[in-house]
């Protein structure tokens, strides 16, 4: 347990912020690579293109539909 929580709650937003801006990146350069708009590149996801859109800008947290994102987008 850690003397300082809220110090450690702080590091931990910290570290999802900074993965959260790394996905969208990732996500970006792949789609890029393979020629795809936000809005193909969610339909083959099978997601709405609003949430590609968001997890791509890293607005949002990574969630079970970045990783079909990813998949769809062949990053995995």
């Amino acid at each position: 347990m850690s003397l300082f929580p809220v110090q450690s709650a702080c590091l931990h937003e910290a570290h999802l912020a900074t993965a959260k801006r790394t996905l969208g990146r990732n996500m970006k350069r792949q789609r890029h690579a393979r020629r795809l708009t936000q809005k193909e590149a969610a339909t083959l996801a099978g997601i709405h293109w609003r949430h590609f859109q968001k997890v791509e800008a890293g607005h949002i947290n990574p969630t079970l539909s970045s990783q079909r994102t990813s998949s769809a987008i062949g990053m995995c």
